[in-house]
C-alpha cells in the first residue's frame, strides 16, 4: 500500500492521450517538404548525413521566405488553442 501512493506522488501529471500534438516547428515543416529532393540527389547519404545536409539548407533559406511559408503555418493551430481552453 505504501508504495502505491509514494509512485502516486511522483507521477505528477496525467498526460490527455487525446489532446492535439503540439504544431511542427518552421524547420520540421521545410525539411519534410525537402527532404525527398535531398534523399534523390544523396542516395547513400545516412539519416545523420541527411540531418547535416538538412541543416545546413535550412541556414541558407531566407528569412522572408522562413516567415512567409513555414512559420505562420507551423504555429496556427487552432485545435490546439481550442483545448487548451
Amino acid at each position: 500500500r505504501r508504495a502505491a501512493s509514494i509512485n502516486a506522488e511522483y507521477m505528477g501529471k496525467v498526460k490527455d492521450m487525446n489532446a492535439p500534438k503540439r504544431a511542427l516547428s518552421a524547420y520540421f515543416l521545410w525539411a519534410n517538404d525537402t527532404r525527398a529532393k535531398v534523399q534523390k540527389d544523396n542516395p547513400e547519404a545516412s539519416v545523420t548525413d541527411m540531418s547535416k545536409i538538412l541543416g545546413d539548407m535550412w541556414k541558407t533559406v531566407g528569412d522572408a521566405a522562413k516567415k512567409k511559408k513555414y512559420r505562420l503555418r507551423g504555429r496556427s493551430s487552432e485545435t490546439a488553442k481550442a483545448h487548451r481552453g
